[in-house]
């Protein structure tokens, strides 16, 4: 269990999600915070935005953090944290989300693709100053390379 614990904070980059602290090594719900997390997903559901429903909730956080925290299914409970969020409250969000996503894309055209053709025949003039620096030399040469007619 401690290896587990262990490796779970590492891949959160040591940093916590919303709603849980540790106490006594142990991974707990925070009260406050996990009423919050809580309070978010219901004022989602009746029809706020993220960032309203945050607000409203206590979790006055950017829109990237609040969609975050709705798409996170940590919250569902693992071995390591406790569920703070039940599956039908979640799976409701989740439906909402498609749901309201499905309404802000913007239908995409497909554009035509255009196919250049890539010059494979090249031809180069005669090289005829030198320079001590060989990146200048470099540069000369390449200036005298020309597409094939």
């Amino acid at each position: 269990m401690r290896v587990d614990f262990e490796r779970e904070v590492t891949r959160m980059n040591n940093t916590m999600p919303y709603g849980y602290t540790i106490k006594n090594g142990a991974i707990i719900a925070d009260e406050l915070r996990s009423n919050q997390v809580q309070d978010f997903f219901r004022l989602y559901l009746d029809g706020l935005g993220l960032k309203e429903a945050g607000k409203q909730s206590g979790i006055n956080k950017q829109h990237s953090v609040m969609k975050h925290i709705l798409m996170n299914e940590i919250y569902l409970g693992t071995e390591i944290y406790p569920q703070i969020i039940d599956d039908d409250t979640f799976h409701q969000a989740h439906l909402e989300q498609e749901k309201r996503g499905k309404h802000l894309r913007k239908p995409q055209k497909a554009k035509p693709v255009e196919r250049k053709e890539i010059p494979i025949q090249f031809e180069m003039g005669a090289v005829i100053e030198t320079y001590s620096d060989p990146f200048k030399q470099a540069q000369y040469a390449y200036s005298k390379v020309k597409e094939a007619e």
